[in-house]
């Protein structure tokens, strides 16, 4: 590396070759400033343990982003010993990186932020127990995990426990739809969590009953959910002979932005309260049989976007809904009804 060089603070590499990234690494090694790394490679790793412990030797590294394709190489990572890397945010997409994450994790003792996306999980390999403290450790995200609950029970026990932020989505275990495990989990290795973001999506076999999934479901309903204020949706579609459930959170203390839609069978519902949204400023209605009052529910809302088609009258005029209340924009696409307000509205 020229000089020139030596002053650089965040490197981007994408679709890099894997045996060239690594030649590169020995150089990168001297960059005392380097804090920023986002490396995307095409091609398979072939040696992944090596790999890892030279990014972990960059001396300046706080951020990492890695997409690596290691799956012609499942060994795991040696447990650190004596090197230890400064990273404090890190971002992981690998093929086999949940079974050796707990190794993985020894070498990033100041980490606070952690991001992990994989689809694939040995179940002949048993996840170890983690005896370090991530004490820093404050938001977590799994993203399409693919281990069984109990797992995660294993994983929270000791690598979760200071967290206050969990971002998590699953795509093939019903277990993951069970409120009072989850609660216990929570109150019993993650007692700090604030924010707890959940999206699960599952194609029940025809021997599964959708009245089973709908009633463990609303046990996401209990006081516990609703003093912290976590919300929770779900929509089922059903092609030919299948049902496909998706579960998830609306976060209704954080989101900027609420669609009004008719639900197609008025029998499957999740939560009648209709709660009060502060954050809400935009607000996009998509049928014409909306029973709602803006200005109760949505007290700051500032944008209105009606997106349907009508050349019927409902009995409840989507006009009223909008009476008193300042609107700064009005998008109307495709819809044939009028708006009916009292303060200046600029569109």
């Amino acid at each position: 590396m020229g000089s020139k060089l030596i002053g650089l603070q965040a490197l981007i590499l994408n679709k890099i070759q894997s045996t060239y990234f690594e030649n590169l690494l020995k150089y990168l090694l001297v960059l005392p400033h380097l804090s920023s790394l986002i490396v995307n490679c095409q091609d398979q790793v072939q040696n992944k343990t090596n790999l890892y412990k030279q990014i972990f030797r960059l001396p300046a590294l706080k951020y990492c982003k890695l997409s690596l394709d290691d799956s012609n190489q499942p060994e795991l990572l040696p447990i650190a010993t004596k090197e230890f890397s400064p990273i404090e945010h890190f971002i992981l997409n690998s093929t086999h990186v949940l079974n050796d994450l707990n190794n993985l994790l020894s070498y990033v003792p100041h980490l606070n932020r952690l991001s992990i996306y994989s689809q694939y999980y040995s179940p002949t390999t048993q996840m170890q127990l983690y005896s370090a403290v991530l004490s820093h450790l404050t938001h977590v995200s799994l993203n399409r995990l693919d281990i069984p609950f109990d797992q995660l029970e294993s994983m929270s026990r000791s690598l979760l426990n200071p967290i206050q932020v969990l971002h998590i989505s699953n795509y093939s275990s019903a277990a993951y739809l069970n409120a009072n495990r989850w609660q216990r989990l929570i109150l019993s290795h993650i007692p700090h969590l604030r924010i707890f973001n959940i999206l699960i999506s599952y194609t029940l076999n025809w021997a599964e009953n959708i009245v089973d999934f709908i009633t463990m479901i609303n046990k996401f309903n209990s006081l516990f959910w609703f003093k912290r204020q976590w919300f929770f949706e779900y929509y089922v579609d059903k092609k030919r002979d299948q049902n496909f459930l998706s579960f998830y959170s609306t976060n209704p203390y954080r989101r900027k932005q609420y669609i009004l839609y008719e639900e197609k069978d008025k029998n499957i519902h999740i939560n009648n309260r209709k709660t009060i949204m502060n954050f809400v400023h935009q607000v996009e209605i998509r049928t014409e049989k909306v029973m709602i009052n803006l200005q109760k529910y949505f007290p700051n809302v500032t944008e209105l976007i009606i997106v349907f088609s009508s050349t019927e009258q409902s009995d409840d005029e989507p006009a009223s809904i909008v009476e008193e209340k300042v609107l700064t924009k009005i998008d109307a696409c495709q819809c044939s009804v009028g708006i009916k307000y009292k303060e200046t509205v600029s569109t």
